[in-house]
């Protein structure tokens, strides 16, 4: 079981890549195994069944799915007893991303990494933040002013990429709203297609 430990460990501490985790947590039964112990429980947090089974339902495509792992896998640890280093990569990431979008933007990270970032290259962390600030104006492009959510940001993105912003209606005493309400109206370029994102609160 040693080997099986140090595949958890080598994730959480940074040395393996989330995709070489992924692989050994299908492919390695031992690690199944020791992620299976049914000497501890998991009924008091988000883990629920054991931590093989949440892991094996996260998508290690997804910046999102990454951090969910190493929490899981830190918490498991944490169970075991066992020390370690965490790495704070993938949590800067994330923070990076965030912080180089608008305060009226709040994209998908799968979107960012499977559509956006690949144009980057190997910028270093200053330089990608800025890169990706320029590239999220120039994709996500409105008439006049970006959308003034009530909500969390909710831009629609296509198979083309964000739809165009034209501009939002406040919905002000509308009987089918208890409070203060509002539509944002975006159209797709290429094609025509509008869509209609409506909030309320």
């Amino acid at each position: 079981m040693e080997a099986a430990l140090q595949i958890a460990l080598d994730f959480v501490e940074g040395r393996i890549t989330p995709q070489e985790f992924e692989q050994k947590l299908y492919t390695d039964p031992q690690f199944e195994a020791l992620l299976k112990d049914d000497s501890l429980t998991w009924s008091d947090t988000f883990i629920k069944s054991n931590p093989f089974d949440y892991l094996a339902w996260l998508r290690y495509d997804s910046l999102d799915g990454i951090l969910d792992a190493q929490g899981a896998v830190e918490l498991f640890l944490l169970r075991k007893q066992i020390p370690f280093q965490r790495t704070s990569v993938h949590a800067d990431f994330y923070v990076l991303l965030l912080e180089a979008q608008p305060k009226w933007l709040r994209v998908d990270m799968s979107f960012l990494q499977k559509r956006v970032l690949p144009e980057a290259g190997n910028l270093k962390p200053k330089a990608l933040r800025e890169w990706l600030s320029n590239k999220l104006f120039e994709l996500f492009r409105y008439y006049k002013k970006p959308p003034k959510w009530l909500q969390s940001p909710a831009w629609p993105i296509t198979e083309n990429g964000p739809m165009y912003f034209l501009g939002q209606i406040k919905l002000k005493d509308c009987e089918l709203f208890h409070n203060e309400a509002a539509a944002y109206l975006f159209i797709e370029p290429a094609t025509g297609e509008t869509r209609t994102v409506i909030q309320a609160y």
